[in-house]
């Protein structure tokens, strides 16, 4: 395909969002191209895959990673521990495999993967266009779905800003105690220590906005001490990811005329979990049923109307964590509630 030739939509990006859109739109008959060199591959995160997530993709469940999560252990703030059972099925999975499960699932719909990283887009005229190392093509529409770093989002003005920002850091190791255990530890900043397990191995890491990244190095070994882990044996990482507590920021469209951005890429991740495994798999699914029902643009009411109201309520509540007092009694919240689950943090 030259840059005299148009294809239909191209999806920036082959990781849950990027992947599923790629596999809902192949197949409803919307020819789709994947670019993306990178995935699949594992990322830093714990690969959490909650009930909302199952039910896109209820078959994820049963991918040789998957382990069943049966119990969260938490220390609170001042060090109290307990446990909840939530009382929804959820799952931790490797990244590498469950992305390219998704994506296995856009080519056999019919989708074409082409192993390229994308230099750069053009979406201010009529026919936006890709550009990799080797061709440039048209098409009629361009998904950003290429992470919190997006080329497509940066072409289309909504490239996040520092403060809009998340940090992890951490590493893989040995599955640590029972299996089916979530540890979570919540310390004197926005954001938690965590150990999931997946059937062979765990990740074992802390988050929080980036303006605390300093302070998070010392509370995970720390973390690492408590639980008499040794940070040798683990294999580390660092990410960055969207967390943004400005209600500001979802005030910019994720879709323009030629264009639309899901996932990381459109910044979405929860603001008091930091999770984003549902959000690209949600987003994705309104973007794809926008499209096939030729109106990409009905995708910002679609998000907005699936997504917005959570995301709203996390950046207006996310700041009340960081305070010590009000984490404890939140927590003492939870462990009266149990039934309230995984969603740990939306007991006010």
């Amino acid at each position: 395909m030259t840059a005299a030739e148009l294809g239909e939509t191209a999806v920036v990006g082959a990781g849950p969002a990027g992947a599923y859109l790629a596999w809902q739109l192949a197949r409803a008959g919307v020819p789709v191209d994947i670019y993306d060199d990178s995935h699949p591959r594992e990322k830093p995160c714990g690969g959490v895959l909650s009930a909302e997530t199952l039910a896109y993709t209820p078959d994820a469940a049963t991918l040789p990673s998957a382990n069943p999560l049966t119990k969260v252990a938490f220390q609170t703030p001042y060090g109290r521990r307990f446990q909840v059972s939530p009382p929804r099925r959820s799952v931790a999975v490797d990244r590498a495999e469950f992305d390219r499960w998704l994506l296995q699932k856009a080519l056999d719909a019919g989708a074409r993967h082409f192993d390229e990283r994308v230099r750069g887009v053009d979406l201010a005229d009529q026919r936006p266009r890709v550009h990799t190392r080797d061709r440039t093509v048209r098409y009629r529409r361009i998904c950003g779905a290429d992470g919190v770093l997006s080329i497509v989002a940066k072409a289309a003005g909504l490239r996040l800003s520092e403060s809009q920002l998340g940090y992890t850091m951490g590493g893989w190791g040995p599955v640590v105690g029972d299996p089916g255990t979530v540890t979570v530890r919540f310390g004197d900043h926005i954001g938690y220590a965590w150990i999931i397990n997946r059937a062979q191995r765990a990740s074992i890491g802390i988050g929080g906005p980036m303006s605390q990244r300093e302070r998070l190095q010392p509370e995970f070994s720390a973390f690492l001490a408590e639980q008499g882990i040794d940070a040798a044996q683990l294999k580390p990482f660092r990410w960055v990811i969207p967390f943004s507590d400005d209600p500001d920021h979802l005030e910019r469209p994720r879709c323009g005329g030629t264009w639309l951005t899901v996932g990381d890429a459109a910044g979405f991740c929860d603001p008091l979990t930091g999770e984003g495994i549902f959000l690209a798999i949600a987003s994705a699914h309104e973007a794809a049923a926008a499209i096939v029902q030729g109106d990409h643009l009905s995708y910002e009411a679609r998000w907005r109307n699936r997504l917005g109201p959570n995301l709203y309520f996390g950046m207006r509540n996310r700041n009340l964590l960081a305070s010590r007092p009000m984490a404890e009694h939140l927590l003492r919240m939870l462990r009266q509630n149990p039934d309230m689950g995984l969603s740990f943090f939306k007991l006010l």
